[in-house]
Parts: C-alpha cells; structure tokens; sequence
C-alpha cells in the first residue's frame, strides 16, 4: 500500500487500526459496518492492488446486509475483481443476499483459504505475459450442417474433420456388405459403433464393439449389435453404424469445449478413459488461448509425469494433442451455435 493511500485511510479509521496492506478492521465493522467501505473503497483505489479478497463473519442477517450495502458502495468506485469470503458456512446465505451480490459483480465465498487461492489465480492470468490478441476467426469450409440436439459421433467427426483436427479412417455404413468394405478399405483390426442422436451413452446400450479381426467377426458384430440395441431402446432408428480403424494402445487423453453461460468459450484438457471420471485430473482453458499457453496447461495436469513416458509407455505427443484443443476453441469462436463437444 502506497504512504499516500495509508495517509488518506489513517484520520477515516480508529487509532488502533493501522492502515496497512493486508488491511485488518477486527470486530470494529459490528459498530461501525461503515467501516468496510472505507477500507474496501481505499484498497480497491490502490494502483498496486490488483484485486481484493475480503474475509469477514456472515454473523446474523442485520450485519451481513450491513455489510454487503458497504461492499456494494464500494464497489462502485472500482472494476477491479473481488471476491468476498463470508465466513461461518454452518448458516446459509439468504438467496436475495446472493442475487445482490451476483447483481453488483461481486463473487461470494464461503472459505478465506479458497478465496485468496483463486484470486492468486485470476491475477496470475491477467498479469502474464501476452500475447498477440487473437485476430478475427474466418469461417470453415466444408462444414456440414448441424440440426439442434445432440449430434450424432459420426456427423461430429465430421464436423471435426472440417475444423482441420484428425480422425480414425472409417466411414458410416447402413448395411452390412457396406460395413465389410469399410473394413476392407481402412484395415483391420476395426471398431464398430451404433449410431443415432438419441443414443447417448452407447457402451452401455451393448452398442460398440471393438478389435474385429476379420469379415466374419464384422458379421456377426454387425447382428449381436443391432440385437443389443433393439433391446435397450426399443423401435430406436439408427443412422447407420460407424466402422473405423482401431487405434494403437497409448495414453488416453480427453479435449473438449463448452459454452458455459457465464465463462463465454471455454476448451476442457486432462487424462481420459476412465482416468477421467476416476481422477478428475483437467484443466479448464479460455477458448482463445495460443498453443505455448495451451501446452503449458498440459504440464499443469497433477499426472503430466503420465505424458512425457512412464515405465512401458510411449511419451505423448503434446503439441499435437494441444493442437486439437487450440482447434477446437477455433470451432467454438467460429460457430456460436455449438455449445457442447
């Protein structure tokens, strides 16, 4: 804090407050609640302060409104980020004390530890090095169109195809003899999966089998599918059945993106399989992020030791799978209709 802020802020609080950085009111506000908007308002005029985190007991509703009044006043004077850590999460925060606090850009917590931890993250991001501004996104040739709804795998890859990201050989096949030449044409072994929009969770519908070896176990993989799938979701149409070429074992690796309603574009990179649902380990990235900035990511991952070779692994190749993400946060600025991948 600056001697000019803390000569300002000195006459306006009791003696026994020193005006420093981090800046400690006690249980003085109980009496005086005005006294979080002074304090708030001068940290928040501070150029050398970057944003603010503010830990203070929720204590009964009159004080907690008192409180939040201060904070709103306050935050009036400044757009720099604040987060403000009402403490004792034993009692909940009434809905229209929360709405207030969305109303004036204010972001609640309920821990000073994972306040001050996320606000150590946001002025990391926004005092790093940058780069060039992401320049206009032209638009992609060869897109198909979508229909609303979920899209189908087939018509998702080829969506990603046009987007410049690569996919297995394979193609869709509406009948059997066009599911053997398929086969025939990309090698085997292949894969074969069911597909339909409405057939989201395919694995457990008995609606992907994989490693077939030859034309006979593509016949038969062809019958026990369709049998699987008329039991689980009886009269479902399907749009054909997607055959393509296996993949060789290796580390699997998720990318994806959203459009989350309040983060605008955002890509999804971490460890995928059943390593994705089991260790939760990812990363959650704006959707215009450079490449550097994207492979960075990856080595933030707690299991990137995973992608660099472990004990019989092959290593990853990072920049590749950054390429894809750096991709698909391409697609989701070019195409503002996609809210899923």
């Amino acid at each position: 804090m600056s001697e000019k802020t803390e000569a300002e802020l000195k006459p306006q609080v009791p003696a026994f407050i020193p005006p420093k950085n981090p800046l400690d009111l006690g249980t003085q506000p109980l009496w005086q609640p005005e006294l979080v908007q002074i304090g708030l308002k001068a940290l928040l005029n501070e150029p050398a302060i970057g944003g603010i985190a503010l830990s203070i007991p929720a204590g009964a509703p009159k004080y907690a409104n008192a409180y939040l009044e201060n904070i709103i006043a306050a935050r009036k004077t400044s757009e720099k980020p604040l987060v403000v850590a009402m403490l004792g999460d034993g009692s909940p925060l009434p809905p229209e004390f929360i709405q207030s606090a969305r109303d004036n850009k204010i972001v609640l917590s309920r821990s000073s530890d994972r306040s001050l931890r996320a606000m150590g993250a946001v002025l990391k991001w926004g005092t790093r090095p940058q780069a060039s501004p992401p320049g206009p996104v032209t638009a992609f040739t060869d897109m198909p169109d979508l229909l609303q709804g979920t899209v189908p795998e087939w018509l998702g890859k080829r969506v990603l195809a046009a987007a410049g990201i690569p996919v297995p050989l394979g193609g869709l096949a509406a009948t059997v003899e066009q599911a053997i030449t398929i086969a025939e044409d990309v090698g085997f072994p292949v894969a074969m999966k069911a597909q339909a929009g409405a057939l989201a969770h395919k694995t457990e519908a008995g609606g992907v089998i994989l490693n077939l070896a030859n034309i006979d176990a593509v016949k038969q993989a062809w019958t026990t599918l369709h049998a699987n799938i008329a039991r689980v979701q009886p009269g479902l149409k399907l749009d054909g059945v997607l055959v393509e070429t296996m993949a060789p074992r290796g580390l699997e690796l998720v990318i994806g993106a959203r459009r989350d309603p309040q983060w605008g574009g955002v890509i999804l990179i971490g460890l995928g399989g059943v390593l994705v649902e089991a260790l939760h380990d990812v990363r959650v990235i704006p959707a215009d992020a450079s490449l550097p900035e994207i492979m960075a990511e990856f080595e933030k991952l707690k299991t990137a030791k995973l992608l660099h070779g472990f004990r019989n692994m092959p290593p990853v190749d990072v920049e590749a799978a950054a390429k894809v993400a750096l991709s698909l946060g391409r697609l989701m600025r070019a195409r503002p209709d996609i809210t899923d991948i």
